[in-house]
């Protein structure tokens, strides 16, 4: 795939992204670009440190964009197919009763977790480029080296 660059979004982003008028779709579409690998990890961390600094991290309406898009990405489990597998290879030990990881009403903390572990993963590069006094600020000046 080809890598694309989203510095125009991360412009609008930093530092104030209400005035810019982003929204959570754009978001949602830049954070899609991560999962058919079209951001380099630059520009993935550039656009949650800026994420994360502006607050817009944990604004419902773009964590549900972005749950949205994730989930679209995600691989569809056969589960008439697996639980023939299940069945088939007789490991029906135990009483859990709450549906499969990912499926059931633990969805969202599913997701939350390794989106934050993918996050911490992809911030720590980006990160190492930068000094302790610099780290509360993003910037897009990263983007330009790549």
């Amino acid at each position: 795939m080809t890598v694309i660059s989203i510095t125009p979004l991360l412009k609008r982003l930093w530092p104030s992204p209400g005035d810019n008028k982003v929204t959570p779709d754009e978001i949602a579409l830049a954070i899609s670009r991560i999962f058919t690998d079209e951001l380099s990890p630059v520009q993935t961390g550039a656009l949650l440190t800026c994420l994360h600094f502006t607050g817009w991290d944990i604004r419902s309406d773009v964590i549900a964009k972005c749950a949205q898009v994730m989930r679209e990405a995600a691989s569809q489990i056969d589960r008439n197919e697996l639980a023939r597998v299940i069945q088939q290879q007789g490991k029906a030990e135990g009483d859990y009763h709450g549906g499969l990881v990912g499926l059931s009403c633990h969805v969202t903390v599913g997701k939350s977790c390794l989106t934050l572990l993918c996050s911490v993963i992809l911030l720590a590069q980006v990160v190492t480029h930068t000094t302790p006094s610099t780290f509360q600020q993003p910037h897009l000046s990263w983007l330009r080296r790549y």
